[in-house]
Parts: structure tokens; C-alpha cells; sequence
């Protein structure tokens, strides 16, 4: 069974743990970066399956991240881009800035926008233990 190994880069602890509990699930192996460096450096070291990373981060912010990881991927020539869902609490206009750089997704961060990346999730990896169990189990997912 497939697991999907996550980074998550994330700089504000209250939302990677809001985060961890509702994405915690089988199958589901989630990373914490505290910025766009620190998260460029775990993709290279772990080849993650899925990259969520916040916008406004130290360091390196997330549309900066987004742009070094699909120029990383055009000069390599990789046939399989590394799915990226960019989160944040910034205005709109913040968040067409990810999509414009190379992000799958982007959305804020609320609530009810966790029930979409869950399903994102799930979508994107559906031969996963992931998906299988929330299908099984029919709650959380």
C-alpha cells in the first residue's frame, strides 16, 4: 500500500498542529519545515510525494519555494513535477501569485478549507492507504 510522504512548510506552530491532527491518518507521513530553506533542503534529502507550504514564511516564502522547486524540475527534465498546495491567510491576489508560479492548488487557511485538501488529498493519490482508509472508514477524510 502506498504511503504518501508530505513536507509541510509551515511557520506558524498553531496551524502545522491544527494540520497534523486533522491530516494524521494511515498511510499519511507528514514532515514540518519552518520555512521555505528548511523545506527546500528536506525535498531534496526525502523526495516527498506532496509539498503544502504556507506563503508568507522567513527565510524563503512559499511562492519563492514553488519557483525554485519548478525551475529545479525544468532543468532536470522531470517527467513527474512534484504536487504542491500552497495555504494562506493572505488576500487572494497572494494566493493566484502560487498558482502563477507552479502551484496545483491554492486556498486560505480555515476550517472548512481542510475538509478540500483532504479531499485533494485523496484525489491525487487514490490507490493510497490514505484514501483506502478514509473510504473504509468513512470519518475523518
Amino acid at each position: 500500500m502506498q504511503k504518501i510522504k508530505v513536507v509541510i512548510a509551515e511557520d506558524w506552530p498553531d496551524w502545522w498542529k491544527l494540520l497534523e491532527i486533522c491530516l494524521k491518518h494511515k498511510g499519511l507521513e507528514m514532515v514540518r519545515a519552518g520555512d521555505g530553506r528548511q523545506a527546500m533542503q528536506m525535498i531534496e534529502e526525502s523526495s516527498p510525494d506532496l509539498l503544502i507550504t504556507d506563503i508568507g514564511m522567513p527565510q524563503m516564502d512559499g511562492i519563492t519555494l514553488i519557483r525554485v522547486i519548478r525551475g529545479r524540475e525544468a532543468l532536470t527534465g522531470t517527467s513527474k513535477p512534484l504536487p504542491i498546495i500552497a495555504m494562506s491567510a493572505s488576500p487572494a491576489e497572494i494566493l493566484s501569485g502560487a498558482i502563477k508560479a507552479g502551484a496545483a492548488y491554492a486556498f486560505g487557511k480555515t476550517f472548512d478549507e481542510i475538509e478540500r485538501l483532504k479531499t485533494i488529498i485523496k484525489g491525487l493519490f487514490p490507490k493510497s492507504a490514505y484514501a483506502l482508509c478514509c473510504l473504509a472508514a468513512s470519518i475523518c477524510c
